[in-house]
């Protein structure tokens, strides 16, 4: 192991000799990931180990496959997660709909009047930016500033900034009315 400390790229191709092709036929076979897929998840997992191994030490070759595998593991349920919801999400502009395409439902007085805090938070949603609409419905909707970025084709370098100024405007509206 302590040759492997010395010389990443040398501990790479090593792990990727051990590890790649049992780390492939795992996740093709039993998380039915793509090819492309499954060696991105391989690479980033074999580049972990590789950046980690001066913070670890093991006392067998066993120890070390279990921590290997472990991390792997992780970083499969990661892609899985982030392919997971990017499937789920049909991404559509708010500037794209038509009045014709949303849908809109009969609530009777009772609910309205339940729903109070609800309806005051549709109406001050109505009064912020469209930018700001997107980005926050889409951060509650659980996307990473990175994911967010993509989707709305802009940069991410401010966009925790943006966020954070999208959701004082919020609820500065959000408490300026009165129902």
């Amino acid at each position: 192991m302590s040759f492997l400390k010395q010389e990443p790229r040398k501990a790479f191709e090593l792990l990727y000799k051990c590890y790649g092709r049992q780390f492939y036929g795992f996740a093709v076979k039993n998380w039915k990931f793509d090819e492309d897929s499954a060696w991105e998840v391989i690479y980033s997992t074999l580049e972990q180990l590789v950046s980690k191994l001066d913070r670890y030490s093991f006392e067998s070759q066993s120890d070390f496959d279990r921590f290997a595998f472990k991390t792997f593991l992780n970083f499969l349920r990661q892609r899985y997660r982030h392919d997971s919801r990017l499937q789920k999400a049909e991404w559509v502009s708010l500037e794209d709909i038509s009045e014709g395409e949303i849908e809109t439902f009969d609530i009777d007085d009772d609910n309205i009047k339940e729903n109070k805090s609800l309806t005051r938070l549709k109406l001050a949603l109505e009064q912020i930016s469209k930018n700001d609409q997107e980005l926050l419905l889409l951060r509650a909707q659980g996307f990473s500033y990175e994911e967010i970025a993509g989707l709305l084709s802009i940069e991410n370098n401010q966009l925790k900034v943006q966020y954070f100024r999208a959701k004082e405007r919020l609820i500065k509206r959000y408490n300026e009315i009165d129902l």
